[in-house]
């Protein structure tokens, strides 16, 4: 392998090439940042024999065109923080200013940590190790995010066995309280030292010793619960539209306590949606359903109208959104900056990608590309068809799930499956829709690749109650054959 330092200077570069055990490929040489020099350098690492990966350091401005130029050529380029480079092998050079030095300084640097990390290295590591080296919150640590969710992984995989054999009915006695006390968890938001807001929303919930967690996880599988068992309760009688309606109410509720406390619009949706789709799964009659998609269209395109004709610039940030969303080259500094930057590296991507670790939008176009917006980061670095077969994952575990819901051994067994279905599904198209633009930016993560440790601990709570419902149907299935052929 060849590494490449490049330490980067106001209007020029110093250019070093390093292999293992120390063998120089280039002595250090200075190139300016000038197209036709830039142009040149490229040419030149492309020449070398064997890979070729290029490693420097952030430095303001002064990298970004140099990092452009020499990606768009087709090199691997690796940005990192300085106080990494600083704090790796003999920080002597660092006391005296030595430009030569340093660029091999960096190359090195390059070597040892290329040569030592696995090469299937993960998307949450891939969409966040440049956030995460260039934060003093994240100990400059490029694997600080990977750890984390790992950590949360672990625990939550944890939680999943013990959950799968946990008869899915005992849950059933706990559905009162999963009401309650997802109003209460809502309600301790407002509460001063517990409620913690980040950027404008109070979504987060502090325990003191123990650390915070997102309320809306545990909510949404608190939902589900109750959901499955309240239906259940007027199955026998859900056969007219009041009585639907009287099911609804109760997450109605829990829905507009979300949207008003938390300021959380996404998740008030999912919540409702969930619910909905599994009183639907339920309910005999269809045309009601086809009555309330008629007039929820009708009230979509009225907002669209008004926002269009109506509002102005003092709108809620709902509005704005939206007003971006219909017309994105007019926010494209600010409220669709986001957005039309996942459409780039959408585009940038092609058929195949640019490979893994490769992308150019996660090194700051993207904000917290790890979260909301790593399908874009898949699409850029796998390319469609890396993608494409991201998609097909999330396809065969809903039809997973939706098998496991046929072959319940009861009707509480069936809605609690529907339950998890209708939150994937739900989470996995809205959040495609907004990293495509076919739906106004919200807050909405891809489950199971986003970073976010409740997230992840409590999706998996809920494949351990599908897990335990598939058991219990195999075993009842196994005991019917057992009986009959003793017959």
């Amino acid at each position: 392998m060849n590494s490449v330092g490049i330490d980067i200077s106001k209007g020029r570069s110093t250019v070093a090439v390093m292999r293992p055990f120390g063998e120089v490929v280039i002595s250090p040489f200075e190139v300016h940042h000038t197209d036709s020099e830039l142009s040149e350098l490229a040419k030149r690492l492309k020449s070398l024999d064997g890979e070729t990966r290029v490693v420097m350091e952030a430095t303001g401005n002064y990298h970004a065109p140099v990092a452009k130029l020499l990606h768009e050529a087709g090199l691997y380029v690796s940005v990192v923080n300085a106080k990494l480079v600083h704090n790796y092998g003999n920080n002597d050079l660092r006391r005296v200013k030595t430009d030569r030095k340093d660029a091999v300084k960096l190359a090195n640097y390059g070597l040892d940590r290329w040569l030592t990390l696995p090469r299937g290295l993960i998307m949450i590591y891939s969409a966040s190790y440049y956030t995460a080296s260039m934060r003093q919150s994240y100990n400059y640590d490029p694997t600080f995010l990977l750890k984390s969710q790992l950590k949360y992984s672990i625990v939550g995989l944890f939680v999943m066995l013990l959950v799968a054999n946990i008869n899915y009915r005992t849950w059933r006695y706990f559905a009162v309280l999963g009401l309650f006390g997802s109003a209460l968890l809502i309600l301790l938001l407002m509460v001063p030292g517990l409620g913690v807001t980040v950027k404008g929303a109070t979504r987060w919930l502090r325990i003191p010793g123990l650390g915070q967690f997102q309320v809306a996880e545990p909510v949404k599988v608190a939902m589900i619960i109750f959901s499955a068992a309240f239906i259940c309760k007027f199955a026998s009688s859900l056969n007219n539209l009041r009585t639907f309606i009287k099911v609804m109410i109760p997450t109605a509720v829990i829905s507009v306590m979300i949207l008003e406390i938390s300021n959380n619009m996404s998740t008030a949706v999912i919540v409702f949606g969930i619910s909905f789709l599994m009183a639907f799964m339920v309910y005999p009659k269809y045309y009601p359903f086809v009555i309330m998609a008629a007039v929820g269209a009708v009230f979509v395109v009225g907002v669209i109208y008004y926002t269009m004709e109506y509002a102005d610039s003092d709108s809620a940030f709902r509005i704005a959104r939206i007003q971006a969303w219909l017309d994105p080259y007019s926010y494209e500094s600010d409220t669709a900056y986001q957005a039309l930057q996942a459409l780039y590296a959408i585009g940038s991507g092609g058929l195949f990608g640019k490979g893994l670790g490769n992308s150019i939008q996660k090194l700051g176009a993207i904000p917290e590309a790890y979260n909301d917006m790593i399908f874009a980061i898949v699409c850029e670095e796998l390319g469609i068809f890396g993608a494409g077969l991201v998609i097909l994952m999330f396809i065969y575990l809903l039809y997973r799930l939706y098998s496991v819901a046929q072959q319940a051994e009861d009707l509480f067994g069936r809605l609690l499956t529907i339950g998890v279905f209708s939150h994937v599904a739900l989470q996995v198209i809205l959040n495609l829709m907004v990293v495509t633009s076919l739906f106004p930016t919200t807050g909405v993560t891809l489950p199971f690749f986003s970073y976010g440790g409740t997230a992840t601990v409590f999706l998996l709570v809920e494949i351990g109650m599908v897990l335990n419902v598939e058991k219990e149907s195999r075993f009842k299935r196994e005991r019917e054959m057992r009986e009959a052929r003793l017959e």
